[in-house]
């Protein structure tokens, strides 16, 4: 049991490593190509040369300007890149990641051979073509193989360094496919390949330190294919912070002709985003309970919420499919936090309105059913409520309660007789509110005046009229009211800049309607007869 328990921890620490070390900057990091030193180097020539270059850089001298390392770097590394080179060579793990991604001689024992000699004089198109002819002919351990994958990682992770600075040419753009297919392509075969994990497994001997074992090689075998797609998921990652969609586009792309498994490529991504899923989380985390210590900036909140998180979701977006887990839990998450800020927000100031208007702000940024529902739900439950309170007469404002009219209904008639010629009449009684906002009420009581001082006009008119003869004086009477009734209303419409419904629409109100249609009538009670 103890044993098992060791091994696991060396695998899942061998593992950790190797996918820290998978990033952009593999082989620009690498401690043999900063020192420019084979992996076969022992800590006599590490710190041997360590001391040269210490020396190099006093003296003012170019480190590119010696042969002998391969790929040098541009520009030359600084005092602190050697230093963490040094650092990464004295821990046996690092090493053995470091030199599984730099270039291996044929022979174990041996420290160059003439493929290497070449890519030291930096003939790199002479000694691809010569682990090409390797390759093609075969050999147990594959080195050549490994190092057509090295170069080709490296040139394109170099090109795609370039890119950061400058864009691309087409010449460029067309070695840049080719690297990366051509890495992609020799890792895929080296994956399953005894002889060479044998190969690495000897190394791990010949390094003789009790931090490694042999089952080393095979735990970083297994790591392996998640690591280098590791790599593009976190320069998709960046191009996507950025708003690179065509890079993010093309590295996904990358990954699923990789070879691997798609299930791989998702873990990959789904890593990448690890740090991005943090990020949400701690903007989530805090919402509600500030919404509650603060209701009536709870929209506000929420906004806020909204506004931090969707950048952060739309790189999630970039980076994963619509059915993915992680991008769904985000979302909602997010979706469901902003809709708790507003409930509280709603609860104490019935903002139905404003509440509505955030809640189908809020509704794309769901993803699964449940929550989708939930908001779909309180979407309908704030229109009934908006649909109840507000004003009939012109749907835009809130009602006020001081300026709503009140329209006496009875219906459920029932006329029972009692003998003797009598007749029991029961009713039911009810006096429904017709909310109104106090600008509409100011402009109904504004037409009634000028309505009812018309008509008081044409009552005189019409009372001149009786000198005349009676018939004409009540003619003037009724011509002249219902005249001065409309010149009244149409005045106080001109005084109104947008089209209001009378007081009288009040009888076409949802609720006076439905009890019109069960046979309920005007009134406080129906005629005794």
């Amino acid at each position: 049991m103890v044993e098992q328990i060791k091994d696991n921890l060396e695998s899942d620490r061998s593992s950790i490593k190797l996918f820290e070390v998978a990033k952009p900057e593999l082989y620009r990091r690498n401690a043999f190509r900063v020192l420019g030193l084979p992996v076969g180097a022992t800590m006599r020539d590490i710190k041997r040369r360590q001391t040269k270059l210490k020396m190099r850089e006093k003296l003012g001298v170019n480190s590119t300007a010696e042969k002998g390392g391969y790929l040098p770097l541009k520009p030359p590394p600084d005092k602190d890149d050697i230093a963490k080179a040094m650092q990464c060579l004295q821990d046996p793990e690092t090493r053995l990641l470091d030199e599984l991604s730099w270039f291996w001689p044929q022979d174990l024992g041996s420290s160059e051979d003439d493929g290497l000699k070449l890519l030291a004089n930096n003939k790199l198109n002479d000694a691809l073509a010569l682990w090409v002819k390797c390759e093609a002919q075969g050999t147990s351990n594959k080195v050549s193989t490994h190092n057509l994958a090295v170069l080709y990682h490296a040139l394109a992770l170099d090109l795609e360094h370039k890119a950061r600075s400058r864009p691309l040419n087409e010449k460029q753009m067309e070695a840049y496919r080719r690297c990366w297919k051509g890495a992609y392509k020799r890792w895929a075969k080296l994956l399953y390949d005894e002889g060479f994990w044998s190969r690495l497994a000897a190394r791990i001997r010949i390094l003789n330190d009790p931090r490694l074992t042999t089952g080393s090689a095979h735990r970083i075998q297994n790591s392996l294919p998640k690591a280098l797609l590791l790599i593009n998921a976190k320069i998709a990652l960046q191009a996507a912070e950025n708003g690179k969609k065509q890079d993010v586009q093309r590295h996904i792309m990358l990954m699923q002709k990789s070879g691997f498994e798609q299930v791989l490529v998702n873990e990959a991504l789904r890593d990448a985003l690890s740090n991005i899923r943090q990020r949400i989380k701690m903007i989530c985390a805090p919402a509600e309970s500030k919404a509650n210590e603060n209701p009536e900036q709870a929209d506000k909140i929420a906004l806020q919420l909204l506004k931090d998180a969707k950048p952060l979701l739309s790189v999630v977006d970039q980076l994963l499919p619509a059915e993915d887990l992680t991008r769904s839990s985000a979302h909602d998450e997010v979706a469901l936090k902003a809709l708790q800020c507003q409930t509280v927000y709603v609860s104490k100031t019935e903002d139905w309105k404003g509440f509505l208007e955030q809640l189908e702000n809020i509704l794309p940024l769901a993803a699964s059913k449940t929550i989708l529902s939930r908001i779909e739900e309180n979407i309908e439950i704030a229109k009934k409520l908006i649909k109840i309170k507000m004003c009939f007469f012109c749907e835009q404002d809130q009602g006020d309660d001081d300026a709503a009219i009140e329209v006496a209904m009875y219906g459920n008639v029932m006329r029972i007789p009692t003998g003797r010629n009598q007749i029991r009449i029961t009713w039911q009684h009810t006096k429904v509110k017709v909310l109104r906002c106090s600008e509409r009420k100011s402009y109904h009581d504004m037409m009634g005046n000028w309505s009812g001082g018309l008509c008081v006009l044409a009552g005189i008119i019409g009372i001149a009229g009786f000198w005349v003869h009676w018939l004409v004086g009540l003619i003037c009477i009724i011509v002249c009211a219902c005249v001065g009734a409309g010149i009244g209303q149409s005045i106080a419409k001109s005084k109104v800049p947008y089209e209001i419904k009378p007081e009288s629409d009040k009888k076409s109100f949802h609720l006076i309607k439905e009890l019109k249609s069960k046979g309920w009538e005007f009134g406080e009670r129906p005629p005794q007869q």
